[in-house]
């Protein structure tokens, strides 16, 4: 739903008859030697409860953000505004290829939104392969 009214201040506050659950999941690439972006656009205001990073082969320093942006500038702050980085230069070690983030608040994010890997590859031949799957709850009112 777009336009929702619904927001509750906690986890708790939430209510299953004004929610529906909703798993997204998006795959990419992240060069080597490089910075790269992997995007998910929301077609309708969410709540991020769960963001899960899948990663084959991740290098010692590789490193990402996670942001929810306005790409389109619908909230007139511009094109690629960056609304919240709740994850910043987060670290991997090669060893690890699994890591869940839970949001310890809700907030909301509108539809026209966009969530964001920010992941930055530090490996100058090899590129690694990134999946991201997210729960979101879907306001019904």
């Amino acid at each position: 739903m777009q336009n929702s009214t619904y927001a509750p201040s906690t986890w708790l506050e939430m209510q299953a008859n004004k929610i529906v659950i909703s798993g997204k999941g998006i795959a990419g690439t992240a060069a080597a030697n490089a910075t790269t972006n992997i995007d998910l656009a929301l077609t309708d205001d969410a709540f991020i409860k769960t963001i899960q990073l899948n990663v084959n082969n991740p290098n010692a320093g590789d490193n990402f953000d996670f942001q929810a942006i306005d790409k389109d500038n619908i909230l007139g702050f511009g094109a690629n505004f960056v609304v919240r980085q709740p994850i910043t230069a987060w670290g991997l070690c090669a060893t690890q290829d699994f890591m869940i983030y839970q949001i310890p608040v809700p907030n909301k994010a509108p539809a026209g939104l966009y969530l964001r890997l920010v992941y930055r590859n530090v490996s100058l031949l090899t590129p690694v392969q990134v999946g991201l799957n997210y729960d979101l709850l879907l306001p019904t009112v």
